[in-house]
């Protein structure tokens, strides 16, 4: 692309001649710059195969970012000193993520478009209490009933569109 001649017959800055080939220019411009060169060991993966996996990247590098994430499921601060208090709080962030990516996978079914973080802060709003009632007989387990303390509209209807109003789940609105 840039083409250099030296002329030692010349004198000073006249020695060197340089300049720009503009079909080799216009050739890198479209058909090499902006292309990635992907190199990989699997032999035995077709060009999508290969292809989905690097574009999956993104997706991994995205739960590690959510992960140290301050605010939720971050697995740090850990104030464990042996190896299986480590794994096992490991284990329970992992699974805290996972069931996080439930509720955003089911978020998306009903067309919410917030991050797994909004989600998660708008239902951290959600207040659900057991209320106990005697049961009328001398001896007897008393009645629960769940009570959701009065929240906005559209955050009480995703909650009862994750959690369903059966069993043990059966909700009043406080009236009673």
């Amino acid at each position: 692309m840039l083409h250099i001649e030296y002329h030692p017959e010349r004198k000073g800055r006249e020695r060197l001649e340089y300049w720009v080939d503009q079909d080799a220019l216009k050739h890198l411009e479209t058909e090499v710059f902006g292309k990635r060169i992907i190199v990989t060991n699997r032999d035995d993966w077709s060009t999508e195969e290969i292809m989905l996996a690097y574009r999956g990247q993104s997706h991994v590098e995205a739960v590690f970012r959510q992960c140290k994430d301050d605010e939720h499921l971050a697995v740090r601060p850990q104030y464990h000193w042996t190896d299986q208090k480590i794994q096992v709080h490991a284990f329970i962030c992992l699974l805290g993520l996972l069931l996080a990516r439930v509720i955003e996978r089911e978020a998306r079914k009903l067309e919410r478009r917030e991050g797994l973080s909004a989600l998660l802060d708008s239902l951290a709003d959600i207040r659900l209490a057991m209320v106990l009632e005697p049961s009328g007989k001398k001896v007897g387990r008393p009645r629960a009933s769940w009570q959701l303390e009065i929240a906005d509209k559209e955050t009480a209807e995703f909650f009862k569109a994750l959690v369903p109003n059966k069993q043990p789940f059966v909700y009043t609105d406080g009236s009673q």
